[in-house]
């Protein structure tokens, strides 16, 4: 199988995170329904300023600024693989997070990143994937996306036609496993090593 772009999530996938941000702040004092899933849309998707999100949570809200570390070996693994073929990041975040001091910018300055506050498309949204597949001129069915999460990362980018590699460290396998998910991992070192020692030609 052909790939000509990867992308890649950024949060415990690329950076590991200690505490949330404004998304997580917010959500963690709504409870689950169709009103929390249009609050987490405007959060992730739209420029909005503190006293907007205190004003959609409905409550004073108190945001714990995650610090984010970018381990050796993830970052080798991300210099390897950018030697290969196309990388770009895809990642739900907040505007008010967007301006966090980020140690993957700072090691990878021309990285090319997709974040959901400046696209408009928030994952598991198909548009979100193919906003990077589009940009790069390159055709889904050419594309596999890595990331953590089994609903946004993996279920999104099968109703993007993207195939994917779960970085599930020691989660459970769900029993719904899609066929463009090729790979199930504990680290994104171990998806790197996957795509260049499996059966993906990378151009």
């Amino acid at each position: 199988m052909r790939c000509e772009l990867v992308t890649v999530d950024v949060g415990n996938t690329l950076l590991h995170l200690s505490g949330g941000g404004a998304a997580s702040a917010v959500l963690a004092e709504l409870e689950a329904g169709p009103a929390r899933d249009r609050i987490r849309h405007r959060l992730l998707t739209e420029p909005l300023t503190r006293a907007e999100v205190e004003c959609l949570a409905g409550v004073p809200i108190s945001i714990k600024r995650p610090v984010a570390t970018l381990s050796a070996d993830t970052s080798r693994a991300l210099a390897r693989l950018r030697s290969i073929v196309l990388v770009a990041t895809l990642s739900n975040t907040a505007s008010l997070d967007a301006t966090l001091p980020d140690p993957l910018s700072d090691a990878f300055p021309d990285l090319w990143r997709f974040r959901s506050c400046e696209t408009g498309h928030a994952k598991p949204d198909r548009r979100a994937f193919l906003e990077a597949t589009e940009a790069a001129g390159v055709e889904p069915a050419n594309t596999i996306h890595i990331g953590d999460s089994w609903s946004c990362d993996v279920v999104g980018a099968d109703g993007a036609g993207i195939r994917s590699i779960w970085v599930g460290g020691s989660n459970a396998l769900p029993a719904d496993v899609p066929p463009s998910m090729i790979g199930n991992v504990t680290t994104f070192a171990d998806a790197v090593d996957l795509l260049l020692t499996g059966d993906c030609v990378l151009a």
